[in-house]
């Protein structure tokens, strides 16, 4: 999420669970369900409950009719599956929303995130179901796509990914550290300096 256009144009992080690292980015400015969609770039959270289902629904479908702005969505089996989510998903694209969609339990999820993915990020899985699940989309043949060989065990916080317009795939290194993943945040959402 660091490394997303966020200083370009708006960027809202759904945070279902008060996440420590998303909620340590100094500039990102909190907003509420009916408010209105940011227009200005930056990082915005929009803190999201249980039982707020219809909310989001409604919020997802004016994200819609808005357009140009990116969505960061942690624990995405947690979103309500509807039709406003399936919009996003399936359109999101042309209407310039992209959207990066993290879970754990991949079978909770629509299939609309898998089969419309550009990329696939899988971290070892535990559920046997969970990946089948998130393999479905991905490269099968490890002479092809090595970082992709199921038989290989990753090293610890390594990941595979896989680019699916461009047919690439490679073995992902640990991220950085979270002091310095929020110092990328800071150094991107820093006001630039104007010339007079």
């Amino acid at each position: 999420m660091s490394e997303a256009g966020f200083d370009r144009m708006p960027y809202v992080i759904l945070d279902f669970k008060r996440e420590e690292l998303i909620n340590g980015i100094e500039r990102a400015e909190y907003i509420l369900p009916h408010e209105k969609i940011p227009k200005h770039p930056g990082i915005y959270i929009l803190p999201i409950t249980f039982g707020q289902d219809d909310e989001l629904e409604h919020w997802f479908w004016k994200v819609h009719r808005h357009k140009n702005v990116g969505l960061f969505i942690d624990e995405g089996y947690m979103v309500p599956v509807r039709r406003g989510l399936r919009a996003l998903l399936t359109q999101g694209r042309s209407l310039h929303i992209p959207m990066t969609i993290l879970t754990q339990r991949p079978t909770g999820c629509t299939p609309f995130i898998h089969s419309e993915a550009d990329f696939h990020c899988l971290f070892p899985l535990n559920d046997q179901d969970d990946i089948k699940r998130a393999l479905r989309h991905c490269p099968r043949d490890p002479v092809v796509h090595p970082a992709w060989d199921m038989e290989k065990r990753l090293e610890k916080y390594h990941a595979r990914w896989y680019d699916v317009g461009e047919d690439f795939s490679a073995e992902l290194k640990p991220v950085p550290t979270a002091e310095k993943i929020l110092a990328r945040f800071e150094q991107k959402l820093k006001p630039k300096r104007r010339w007079i």
